[in-house]
């Protein structure tokens, strides 16, 4: 519980300047001017190169809460509830993770609790420097527990995410 109100604290309080440049402007830019090809658009209206560099994977996974986020800001006429929106994807990857990680390794949950949840890493490179890698590592660690479930052709899709969503993640490959 400690962990999930630092967390919250974090994603409430504080705004991660890389977010607000590179990934909120682009998903806020994306949804008021929607296109097939967001990316050339963004880059076409003046945006920033460096905006938003993944694919479509990573794009799926912050829209709902950040468009959720947006229609509020839309409405109140303020500009926070987008990047409180994308924060709180990043949130639910954490989530998602210490999850399938406590399903894995039930009899290390102590540990996990210290080693992972309150980990000072994830926090920094997260919620303070506002990294968006938790959405891939989720989608990674969710094609191990499906393998792990012997569901070899959904951890195949689901590994295949992963590496789509971030090329890096192709590094577990020969673990795997």
């Amino acid at each position: 519980i400690i962990g999930l109100i630092l967390k919250l604290a974090f994603i409430l309080l504080f705004i991660p300047e890389v977010q607000e440049e590179w990934f909120v402007s682009f998903m806020v830019q994306t949804f008021e001017h929607p296109s097939i090809s967001p990316w050339s658009s963004y880059l076409d209206s003046g945006g920033n190169i460096l905006a938003f560099p993944y694919g479509p994977i990573m794009f799926l996974a912050h829209f709902p809460s950040t468009f959720f986020g947006w229609l509020i800001d839309s409405l109140t006429g303020l500009s926070y509830f987008s990047g409180l929106g994308f924060r709180v994807s990043l949130l639910m990857a954490d989530i998602l993770i210490f999850i399938l990680l406590l399903q894995q390794f039930e009899n290390r949950w102590r540990g996990l609790l210290i080693h992972y949840w309150l980990s000072p890493l994830v926090i920094f490179i997260t919620y303070w420097h506002g990294q968006t890698d938790l959405i891939p590592v989720a989608i990674l660690v969710l094609s191990i527990a499906l393998l792990k479930n012997k569901k070899v052709l959904q951890s195949g899709l689901v590994f295949a995410s992963a590496v789509a969503a971030k090329h890096s993640m192709l590094i577990v490959f020969p673990f795997i």
